[in-house]
């Protein structure tokens, strides 16, 4: 009897401390998880800017007086763009390992569920979630793409300005010029349908709740009769 007593004790205390971790646990992966979107969302956004000021500095050497200085200038542009695009890459594979995380530990605190009807809500808002991420990593391969022809066409402008800066080799290089403006086009689209749904899915998956009225609003309705 003694024995049964102290065994049950022991599985008692075991199942309070694991279930007191992961009530303290879980809101803090799911901020973890939230803040690594808005920060794969910020980088997304900063290189959807940068693609704009490289393909204005490509355009600006064709009619620059100083084709040397606008030649630079399009070239360091690139290599921002370059580096804000791995900066953006490192980004969402951090975003990649906290989901991955949060899902499996997610999946694993499930198991303590008490019944059937509570595990079968657990992995409909698991698998909604990982669904939703899913999605987002899809989209992912058409910014990968779209910023592939890009860079693909931009690094040929800059091998054949660099060995020909006359006005005829610039003239040579506008249709060039011109293509890589439509792809810089078609990756900004890509960009932003890909932060918008970062931003809906920070917004769905966020622990904070409604904003609080403002003093300005509170003040401003009229106090019921």
């Amino acid at each position: 009897m003694m024995h049964f007593r102290t065994t049950f004790l022991i599985f008692t205390v075991t199942t309070c401390v694991s279930l007191a971790a992961c009530g303290a646990a879980g809101p803090k992966r799911i901020d973890a998880t939230t803040s690594s979107m808005r920060d794969t969302k910020l980088m997304l956004d900063r290189g959807a800017e940068q693609v704009t000021s490289v393909v204005t500095a490509a355009k600006a050497i064709e009619s620059a007086q100083d084709r040397t200085g606008a030649f630079e200038d399009f070239s360091k542009a690139m290599d921002r763009l370059e580096a804000d695009a791995k900066k953006a890459q490192s980004a969402w594979a951090s975003l990649t390992s906290r989901t991955e995380e949060y899902v499996k530990a997610w999946e694993a605190e499930s198991a303590a569920l008490s019944s059937d009807a509570s595990k079968q809500v657990a992995a409909s808002r698991r698998e909604a979630f990982a669904s939703r991420f899913a999605a987002l990593q899809s989209d992912l391969a058409g910014v990968k793409s779209s910023y592939g022809d890009l860079m693909t066409e931009l690094s040929d402008i800059r091998i054949l300005l660099a060995n020909d800066l006359t006005q005829d080799g610039i003239d040579a290089v506008r249709p060039f010029i011109a293509a890589a403006e439509k792809s810089a086009s078609t990756l900004q689209t890509n960009i932003g349908k890909l932060s918008a749904k970062l931003d809906r899915e920070v917004s769905a998956s966020s622990t904070l709740g409604p904003a609080p009225a403002s003093a300005a609003t509170s003040a401003s309705t009229p106090a019921a009769k």
